[in-house]
């Protein structure tokens, strides 16, 4: 959310759309560190590659 808040109150309108239930469900997930990420992406670009190859 943090990258967004720059263009627009992305919290109050998550608020206002969610009911409480969704939005505490959400404001409780943790995000996965850049590394864990960066290799999802990695090994997901790889699998294209080789569907592609196909």
């Amino acid at each position: 959310m943090r990258c967004w808040e720059n263009f627009f109150p992305v919290e109050n309108f998550l608020r206002e759309t969610m009911d409480a239930d969704n939005w505490n469900v959400f404001c409780r997930q943790s995000l996965p560190d850049k590394l864990t990420t960066l290799l999802d992406l990695i090994e997901k670009a790889k699998a294209r590659q080789q569907a592609d190859r196909t």
